[in-house]
């Protein structure tokens, strides 16, 4: 029963989370993270959440910003999806 763990928000935001969690613990194996960036149009970014949200069944979401187009897309897949052991959470 356990949970992937992906975090996503503009920018490198994700990425320094991630690393931040290396230094601190260690490993960061079943933690992933996705940046929205100026590199990353909002149709890859939702199509890699796309893919990773049907791959496992069980995913705890943490997002940047309420309201920000990373929470915005994430949130819309998770309702559609219609799976109830996928939680998104924002600050």
């Amino acid at each position: 029963m356990n949970y992937e763990i992906v975090i996503v928000g503009h920018g490198r935001y994700p990425d320094g989370v991630l690393s931040a969690l290396q230094l601190l613990i260690g490993t960061t194996e079943g933690i992933k993270a996705f940046n929205l960036d100026e590199q990353t149009t909002h149709e890859k970014f939702e199509k890699q959440l796309t893919e990773l949200l049907s791959e496992h069944e069980r995913v705890l979401v943490f997002a940047d910003m309420t309201g920000g187009a990373p929470h915005q897309i994430v949130s819309r897949l998770v309702l559609e999806g219609n799976r109830p052991h996928q939680y998104v959470i924002s600050t």
